[in-house]
């Protein structure tokens, strides 16, 4: 026997694993939202950028450091067309965090597949990891902002929903 004796977890009931996994009730409906506010868009951001260079790993495996500096590379420069050309740098007003409809930001359940079709085809690897790390950074900003935008018209629209 082991000097550092473990519960059998195979004899733990489901109540009583339950019961260890408890969570407060006043953490869930006080901290929890405001958390889930806050990480709505860099929680999609995230996936969508893993999944797309997952998939591109998946496809083109061993791509090298240049082609996955140049998907960081395309990301970077993506971001930053996108903020130019909406003048985003020039604005003041800071975006408040998600609510309502918001917080259900299923874009990289749409972007990954998308960008990754568009990019499975492309024959040159280093191009490949360019184009998919500057499509993903523009298609997530500009689904997370139609996203956004499409809610707030529900909200006023409908306020009982």
């Amino acid at each position: 026997m082991s000097p550092i004796s473990t519960p059998d977890l195979c004899k733990l009931s489901r109540r009583s694993a339950f019961n260890a996994l408890h969570i407060p009730e006043q953490l869930i409906h006080s901290a929890l939202p405001g958390v889930a506010r806050q990480l709505v868009v860099p929680q999609g951001f995230s996936l969508s950028t893993t999944g797309v260079f997952a998939i591109l790993l998946e496809h083109r495996p061993r791509p090298g450091s240049a082609a996955i500096w140049l998907f960081v590379v395309g990301a970077a420069l993506g971001f930053a067309i996108v903020v130019r050309v909406s003048g985003a740098h020039r604005s003041g007003s800071a975006l408040q965090p998600a609510s309502g409809y918001q917080l259900f930001n299923l874009s990289p359940v749409v972007l990954v597949p998308a960008v990754s079709l568009i990019v499975w085809w492309i024959p040159l690897v280093p191009v490949a990891y360019a184009l998919g790390g500057l499509s993903t950074s523009c298609g997530y900003l500009l689904a997370v902002a139609s996203m956004f935008h499409a809610a707030e018209l529900i909200r006023t629209r409908a306020p009982g929903i």
